[in-house]
């Protein structure tokens, strides 16, 4: 995976019926919640959509 190409900048957490987000850059203090169950699930959804579209281009 090219970094350059993918650069991230915050974390996304999904837990319960929330998502948080909180920013990896030491000279930008951030940090969110989000409480929405369906953020939640559309958040979720999103992340395994990804991670089928990265599993597979990992197996070939």
């Amino acid at each position: 995976m090219n970094r350059d190409q993918f650069l991230f900048e915050n974390e996304v957490l999904i837990f319960n019926n929330s998502v948080g987000i909180v920013s990896l850059n030491a000279d930008e203090l951030l940090g969110l919640i989000v409480e929405s169950p369906t953020f939640a699930r559309t958040m979720k959804a999103v992340f395994d959509l990804a991670w089928l579209g990265a599993t597979a281009f990992v197996a070939k």
